[in-house]
């Protein structure tokens, strides 16, 4: 049975012969502890586990390629229309009687051959729903995620007035034409000032909210702060690198500096403070917490 011992202030643990010998752990060698829950660990040489992964790794390769084949060869002209048809819909009305009461005959039996080529799922969470369609994560974003086409709102003649010296940005929903998802892609940001423009948003990206590709905040200011995360995971890094240790930073600084507007800069800083690296010291004033 295995025993700690202390020697000069430190515990080593005594390894029986039988699992030297199963293991094959020689004197120097590095081993792995891996939590398994919260009262015991897994333990492996550390050679043996890299050797592990990467057969794991090699093995799964070509299970994720040829799925990835498969796929492909069925999303033909024909199947991406009735994809793209099946996301306009959010997921609540994704039920199979709705789905199939908007599709033609021939768009049915397109919709079967997603659904057996697993490019679409059929499922219900309980046996007392109804069934739904749901499009799986890698195919919403090979297929589909940045490829959605947005009406151009039309301008209508204004009279022209003179410009005052600090104009505010348009909101969103006036310069997109409430097309949140072709905006946030765009920018890689959104401010809402509203609660019903939150609303609207959040029902426009609830897909790719639910798939983590989209995060946000409600600060201080009582303003919506939504970034695309690939966003804030790009520039988050610069942000962190002008604040330094220990400074206090105002975000006009900060986007003279980096060459970013203040909008952009404040969503990124609102959703880092959410998780505790940055803290607001006073209105648009920022440090790192330590």
């Amino acid at each position: 049975m295995p025993k700690a011992t202390r020697i000069n202030n430190k515990l080593f643990v005594q390894l029986p012969a039988e699992l030297i010998n199963a293991l094959s752990i020689a004197e120097g060698e590095e081993l792995e502890f891996f939590r398994h829950n919260d009262r015991s660990f897994v333990v492996a040489k550390k050679k043996d586990l890299l050797n592990l992964l990467e057969g794991t790794a090699k093995s799964q390769q070509p299970q994720q390629g040829r799925k990835q084949q498969e796929q492909a060869a069925i999303m033909d002209q024909a199947s991406l229309d009735v994809l793209k048809k099946l996301d306009t819909l959010r997921y609540g009305e994704r039920t199979k009687e709705r789905v199939e009461s908007l599709l033609n005959d021939s768009e049915k039996r397109v919709l079967q051959k997603l659904v057996a080529g697993k490019v679409v799922e059929l499922y219900r969470k309980d046996p007392k729903d109804p069934f739904k369609y749901s499009i799986p994560r890698d195919i919403y974003n090979t297929f589909l995620f940045g490829k959605r086409d947005y009406p151009q709102k039309q301008q209508q003649p204004v009279a022209q007035k003179p410009a005052p010296v600090q104009q505010e940005k348009k909101r969103w929903d006036e310069s997109y034409g409430q097309g949140y998802l072709n905006a946030i892609e765009t920018e890689g940001y959104l401010v809402l000032r509203t609660e019903s423009d939150a609303s609207a948003a959040s029902a426009e990206l609830e897909e790719s909210i639910k798939r983590g590709l989209i995060v946000g905040t409600r600060a201080f200011d009582k303003k919506f702060y939504i970034c695309m995360k690939g966003f804030v995971i790009k520039n988050a890094p610069r942000i962190t690198k002008a604040l330094g240790s220990g400074s206090v930073i105002p975000i006009s600084t900060l986007s003279e500096s980096l060459k970013m507007e203040p909008d952009a800069i404040r969503a990124i800083l609102y959703i880092m403070a959410e998780s505790g690296e940055v803290t607001e010291v006073r209105k648009d004033m920022f440090r790192m917490v330590e």
